[in-house]
Order: structure tokens, then sequence, then C-alpha cells
């Protein structure tokens, strides 16, 4: 088990800030060392607060501009650029992902989808930091939880004191008992960060489909997770 600060000799690096995969968040291969003091993502405000701080030349989305190589560049209007918009396209790494859920048409249906995005990259971000607790991870501080001016960088509520739905992820992934799907291996995880075991727990899995339609179901019971373990259920 790694052991104390880092890997036990001071050693780390801190970020990434950038829009992941994420999967990646779950790989071994993430992050290095035991501990994060620093680690980032995106984070759009709703579009109610851009139209409140900026003045119309402001509110036009980026232009969603396709390489050769079939990933997506962003390119953020000059204010957003001065405020350190963060990209949700990573070319050549990351395809964009809220252009996942369709091109945005406007600045409601930009920030709407970039809730979405939100959502899923803080949520995965402390899922996959938990999925090896205290058997690879001691900890991880996340930067930044609110921004002191107007910026388009991470943040769980803005700069009017709006949550984004970064908040929400995170809350989700860090519930005491938690149970999570990991996006690398596609297993199911519970976590258990309480002081007391878990006995004869169950959990009740299912996906569906856009027709809402149930391919899979399944009940995993009479489960045990020691307490500050996460462990894999199949």
């Amino acid at each position: 088990m790694w052991d104390g600060f880092a890997n036990g000799k001071g050693d780390f690096t801190d970020g990434p800030y950038e829009i992941q995969n994420p999967e990646n968040f779950f790989k071994d291969t993430f992050y290095n060392y035991g501990f994060n003091p620093e680690v980032g993502s995106v984070g759009m405000p709703v579009a109610a607060t851009i139209r409140a701080t900026m003045p119309p030349e402001g509110w036009q989305i980026p232009l969603f501009k396709k390489l050769p190589s079939g990933y997506i560049e962003e390119v953020p209007n000059p204010i957003w650029e001065y405020h350190k918009y963060i990209p949700y396209s990573k070319p050549d790494l990351v395809h964009d992902q809220i252009v996942l859920y369709g091109t945005p048409n406007d600045l409601d249906d930009f920030c709407l989808k970039a809730q979405l995005v939100n959502y899923i990259q803080y949520r995965a971000l402390l899922e996959g930091w938990t999925s090896r607790m205290w058997s690879k991870y001691t900890g991880v501080l996340i930067w930044k939880t609110q921004n002191p001016w107007t910026g388009l960088r991470g943040q769980f509520y803005d700069h009017l004191h709006d949550q984004t739905a970064g908040f929400y992820g995170c809350r989700s992934a860090a519930e005491p008992i938690h149970v999570q799907l990991n996006l690398a291996t596609y297993f199911i995880e519970v976590v258990n960060t309480t002081s007391e075991e878990l006995s004869n727990v169950a959990i009740e899995a299912s996906v569906w489909d856009m027709e809402g339609a149930c391919p899979y179901y399944k009940v995993f019971d009479k489960l045990s997770v020691p307490s500050k373990r996460t462990v894999s259920s199949c």
C-alpha cells in the first residue's frame, strides 16, 4: 500500500485540469502517486450566469472545428478566452464531450449540455479515486470549488453562487456508502467509507436502452464490504 503523502518519498504531481475521457479516471495509469494535492476539470456555469456577467458578445458559443483526425477543436470567443475557458474537447485525445449530446444551437443549449458533462466528469473523477481507495490512493483535493471571479473553468458553484452540475456529481460520488460502475472494467463496485463493515447487503443492477427496454438485470446479494474499503461485485 502507498504510505503517507504521495508515494511516501515526497514525490507528487498536480493536475490534470483538462477534459478527460470519463473511463480514464479509473485507469491505473491516470495518476502515479497516492495523494494528489490538486486536480480539476471543466466548469462551465449555467447560461443565466453568462448573461448576467458578460456583454452580449460574450454570449456566443464556441465554434466547433472538425479536424482531419475526426476530433473537434473548440474555438471560443475572445471574452471566454480571457476568462480562462477550458474546452470540452482535447483534439487527438478526447472527443468533444458536449457534442456527444448533439451540436448545441445556442447559449442555453450549450450550457445545458455542459452541465451533463460537468456531472459526469466530477463524478467519474472521485469514483476513480475511491475505486482504489487505500490500495493505491490515499486522498485527493479538488481544484477548485469556486472561482473568485467569473472564470469558466473548474468550479462547483460560479461567481454568483449558482451550483454547476459538477457539484452534484461530486456529491453523488462522495456518498459514505456508494455503488458505482467502474468505467474502465465495467465491474460494479461498492464503496464503504464508513467506520462500520457492511454485511449481507444486496445490489440491484439494470441496464436500459434508449427505447426503454431492459436487456440486463441482476441482483448481487449477500455481499460484505469492510470499513474504508471498495470491493468489486463482479
